[in-house]
């Protein structure tokens, strides 16, 4: 006889439907609250995954943009606010793709051994022995020490507003000094649709 059929047989034996009730109230009541916390949990548990997904996702599609993309939004954000130049367009052309310097984990050993043989000869034995293995991060990537973003060579800026040079102007020096740029590697024109 399982635990259940015990039970209800003991309350089948109990006198009145008073005692009945008595027991079946709070065991349902109890059974309610654990499915509630059981619920609960699981609900959270959800909630942090989709969390840690969308996190993910959004350094996917950062990484996914490259840095000349990167900098051709914020400048045209940014030159899109100025007086006068109304709707803009920004090329950026980079000499490299920039460097990743990662942690290496590296050992080097050196042995020298002298060997004498029955008749008095002498050898001598060096051995070198070296590895370097990447150290990664959170055991999924490397470890980065140093990174360097590639370096400008030119920028192109289409604006409406081009045709004023008070507007080239502030175009040009904005450029420069975002870029560290020297003005000679920066032209401005007229944005046509």
């Amino acid at each position: 006889m399982g635990l259940w059929d015990k039970f209800i047989h003991k309350l089948e034996k109990q006198e009145g439907k008073k005692d009945r009730f008595g027991w079946i109230f709070p065991i349902c009541l109890l059974l309610g609250v654990i499915f509630l916390i059981v619920a609960n949990t699981n609900i959270a548990k959800k909630g942090e995954g989709a969390e840690a997904d969308s996190s993910s996702t959004v350094y996917s599609r950062v990484q996914e943009q490259t840095y000349e993309e990167i900098l051709e939004s914020k400048l045209e954000n940014a030159f899109s606010c100025m007086e006068g130049v109304g709707k803009v367009k920004v090329v950026v052309t980079v000499k490299n793709k920039g460097e990743i310097t990662v942690e290496k984990d590296e050992s080097y050993s050196r042995s020298t051994t002298t060997e004498e043989d029955s008749a008095g000869g002498r050898r001598n034995v060096e051995e070198e022995a070296g590895r370097s293995e990447t150290v990664m991060k959170d055991g999924k990537e490397p470890f980065v020490v140093k990174e360097t973003v590639p370096e400008v060579q030119g920028v192109l800026i289409l604006a409406q507003g081009a045709g004023s040079s008070q507007v080239q102007e502030k175009l040009i020096n904005s450029a420069a000094v975002l870029l560290n740029l020297s003005v000679s590697k920066i032209q401005v024109a007229p944005y046509q649709e």
